[in-house]
C-alpha cells in the first residue's frame, strides 16, 4: 500500500472522534494541494458545491476542482447520489472551461466489503477524472478511465497526476452529433430522443406512466425512440415495441441492481448509436440522464422534466406540531435546481411546475435554460362511461400513495364522506363507501391506524394495493361515482386526470397544477373556477364542509354529474392531446417533425 494511504488509514482508524478524523482529512487535503501547487478547505465538511482542493489556473490552465472523499464501503447506491448531486453543484461552480477531479478514499468498514462494481458506478457521477484508494492490505491507487475500468497507479502523486491531465478524446466512433434532419448514425433521418426511466410498465406510478406516453406521443410523430431502462423482460420489449418504441440495458455489472445500472452505457443494435436528445425525470431519474449525457453522449440535448414543488410538497406533509421538514426540502430542491439549470431544456408537467421551476432557477445563471410546459395528453381508456349505464352503487375514489396520510388529505376525504352521510343517509343503498387504491401491503397496518380515529360506524373505507394493472384501474373508475383528490398539494394531479379522461366526476385540490389547468383550459358557466376545484386551505371544518356539499351533489344526481364529467373531458379534448405536446416540444428543440 502507498505509504501516504497507509498513513491516512492508519490515523483515522487510531482517531475514533469525529473533530480527530477531520483533522486527519485536513492534512491529507493539504498533501493533495501540495501536488497540484493548488489551495485546500480548511472547513469541516465542505458543502456539496465546494471543492477540497482546487487551483484557479495560475498553476496551469485550465481550473481544476478536486472532490476529496472518504468513503467506509457501506449504501454505496447513497453514496453515489451524494457524488452526483456534488459534481451537479460543482460543475456549475466551475463552469465550461475546468476540469472536475473526484479522489476517493475507501476505508472499509468490514473486511469483506465488495468494491467489484464500484468503477462503473462512480464513472457516471460527472466527475472529468477519478482515482481511488482503497486502504487495505491488498489495495492501493487506482485511476478510472470513463467506462469506469481501474488502472492502478504507484502511489498519491501518480493518482492526482492524473486528476490534472486532461479527458482523453471520445472514441473514433462518436463523432459530432448530426445536425436535425440529417442522417444519423444508421441512415436515418429521424430525430433521435433517448428517454432514461426505471421500468416500462407503471409499477412505481406516475413518472413511469408519463414517461412512457411521451414515448410513445414522439414515436407517433416519427421520432426515433428508445427508453434506457436497468432491465426489460421479452414481454416488456415487445409491449413497447408495438407502439414504436426500443427499450435498451446496459449489460449486467456483478454487485449492482436496480436504477445504479443507469449509470453505465446501455447497448444499441445500430452502434455507434448517438441521441439528439436525452430526456430526465426529476431528482430520482434526472441524475442518471445527466449522466448518460456528459459521459457517453455529451453532444446531445438534454431535456429534464419537473415533477414535484419541493417547498410545497414539504409543507403539505408536515403534521401540525409535528417536525420540519425543512432540510429534506432544501436537499430536494437543490438538485432539482441543479438539474434544471444544467439542462438545455426544463419541461414543467402543467402551468404550476414549470413556473416553479423557472422562479426557483432565477439568479443561478445570467441566462437560465427556457422553460416547456408539458400538457399530457388524456389516457385512451378505450372508452368512457355510459351515461345510460351509471354506477348504483355510491362509491367514491381515490387514488393515491396512501402513506402520505397529511399531503394526500385522507383525513379530508374521510371526513368529507362522513358528512355526506349525514345527508344521504346510512342505509345500505344510500351511504357512500370511501374506495382508497394505493395502499403498499407494508402499509396498510399503519394508513388504517391513521384512519380509524376518524372514521364512524356508519362510514365505510375500503383500503386497496396500489397496482399498476389498467384493467384493475378501470374497473375502480367504471364503479364509482365520483373520483375525489383533496390533497393538500399535489405538482400536477395525474390520477384525477385518468378519472376525467374515463368521464367520471371529479373533485380535485385547488393546490395542484390540474387545477390551473382545469381554470385555464375549460369553462364552467358563469363560474370563474370549475366547480370540480375546491380548497383546502382555510379552516378544517369550513374546507371538509365545502367538500362534503359537492360531494352530496355529485351523489345525489348523478346524471347531472356524468354529463358534465363529459363536458368536461369535451372541452379538453379540444386543447390537449399527447400529438400536439410532442410536436411542440419538438419544436421548441428545434427539430422538425416527421411530416408523414
Amino acid at each position: 500500500m502507498d505509504p501516504t494511504l497507509a498513513e491516512l488509514a492508519r490515523s483515522l482508524r487510531e482517531n475514533g472522534s469525529a473533530s480527530a478524523r477531520e483533522q486527519s482529512m485536513v492534512r491529507f487535503r493539504s498533501r493533495v494541494a501540495g501536488i497540484v501547487r493548488g489551495r485546500a478547505s480548511y472547513a469541516p465538511g465542505p458543502g456539496a458545491g465546494t471543492p477540497d482542493v482546487w487551483t484557479d489556473g495560475t498553476a496551469g490552465p485550465p481550473a481544476l476542482s478536486i472532490k476529496v472523499v472518504l468513503w467506509d464501503g457501506r449504501s454505496l447506491a447513497a453514496r453515489v447520489t451524494e457524488l452526483s448531486a456534488a459534481g451537479l453543484a460543482l460543475r456549475r461552480n466551475l463552469g465550461d472551461d475546468g476540469r472536475l477531479g473526484l479522489l476517493l478514499v475507501v476505508l472499509p468498514a468490514e473486511p469483506a466489503t465488495d468494491l467489484s462494481g464500484l468503477g462503473p458506478q462512480l464513472a457516471g457521477t460527472g466527475f472529468d477524472r477519478i482515482a481511488v484508494g482503497v486502504a487495505t492490505p491488498e489495495g492501493g491507487w487506482s485511476t478510472l478511465d470513463r467506462n469506469g475500468v481501474p488502472t492502478p497507479v504507484a502511489d498519491l502523486d501518480a493518482a492526482v497526476a492524473h486528476l490534472r491531465t486532461a479527458e482523453e478524446p471520445p472514441p473514433p466512433s462518436a463523432p459530432d452529433i448530426h445536425p436535425a434532419g440529417s442522417d444519423g448514425s444508421d441512415g436515418s433521418s429521424a430525430t433521435r430522443f433517448l428517454l432514461v426511466a426505471d421500468e416500462w410498465h407503471s409499477e412505481a406510478g406516475g413518472i413511469s406512466t408519463l414517461n412512457r406516453e411521451l414515448a410513445v406521443a414522439l414515436a407517433e410523430v416519427g421520432v426515433d425512440v428508445r427508453v434506457m431502462v436497468p432491465t426489460a423482460t421479452q414481454q416488456d420489449r415487445d409491449a413497447a415495441l408495438k407502439d414504436g418504441v426500443q427499450l435498451v440495458t446496459p449489460d449486467p455489472v456483478p454487485g449492482i441492481t436496480g436504477k445504479e445500472l443507469l449509470l453505465t452505457r446501455p447497448g444499441f443494435d445500430d452502434e455507434p448509436y448517438r441521441p439528439d436528445v436525452i430526456v430526465g425525470h426529476g431528482r430520482i431519474l434526472g441524475p442518471y440522464a445527466y449522466a448518460a449525457h456528459h459521459h457517453y453522449f455529451p453532444t446531445a440535448k438534454r431535456v429534464h422534466v419537473v415533477h414535484m414543488d419541493p417547498d410545497r410538497l414539504g409543507q403539505a406533509k408536515e403534521e401540525p406540531g409535528g417536525p420540519s421538514l425543512m432540510v429534506t426540502s432544501d436537499e430536494r430542491r437543490e438538485l432539482e435546481v441543479q438539474l434544471a439549470i444544467t439542462a438545455d431544456l426544463v419541461a414543467g408537467v402543467g402551468p404550476h411546475l414549470s413556473r416553479t421551476i423557472d422562479n426557483l432557477m432565477r439568479g443561478r445563471l445570467s441566462t437560465r435554460p427556457p422553460v416547456f410546459t408539458l400538457i399530457p395528453g388524456l389516457r385512451d381508456w378505450g372508452g368512457v362511461v355510459d351515461l345510460d349505464d351509471l354506477p348504483d352503487r355510491r362509491q367514491v375514489l381515490l387514488m393515491a400513495r396512501a402513506e402520505d396520510v397529511r399531503s394526500k388529505g385522507l383525513d379530508i376525504a374521510v371526513n368529507m364522506v362522513k358528512r355526506a352521510i349525514e345527508e344521504l343517509g346510512d342505509s345500505l343503498d344510500e351511504r357512500p363507501a370511501l374506495v382508497i387504491r394505493g395502499v403498499r401491503p407494508e402499509d396498510a397496518d399503519e394508513v388504517k391506524a391513521r384512519l380509524d380515529p376518524l372514521a364512524s360506524p356508519e362510514l365505510e373505507v375500503f383500503l386497496r394495493t396500489y397496482s399498476p394493472d389498467e384493467a384493475m384501474l378501470r374497473n375502480d373508475l367504471w364503479a364509482s361515482r365520483a373520483v375525489i383528490m383533496p390533497s393538500r398539494h399535489e405538482g400536477f394531479g395525474l390520477a384525477a386526470y385518468e378519472a376525467i379522461a374515463a368521464g367520471v366526476p371529479v373533485l380535485i385540490t385547488a393546490e395542484s397544477g390540474l387545477a390551473q389547468l382545469l381554470t385555464s383550459q375549460t369553462r364552467d358557466g358563469e363560474r370563474r373556477t370549475p366547480r370540480e376545484v375546491l380548497r383546502v386551505r382555510g379552516g378544517d371544518s369550513q374546507v371538509v364542509e365545502a367538500w362534503a356539499q359537492a360531494l352530496y351533489e355529485t351523489l345525489v344526481d348523478p346524471v347531472t354529474a356524468f354529463g358534465r364529467a363529459a363536458e368536461l373531458r369535451g372541452q379538453l379534448l379540444e386543447r390537449v392531446s399527447w400529438r400536439r405536446t410532442a410536436l411542440d416540444l419538438l419544436a421548441r428543440l428545434g427539430y422538425p417533425a416527421d411530416p408523414s
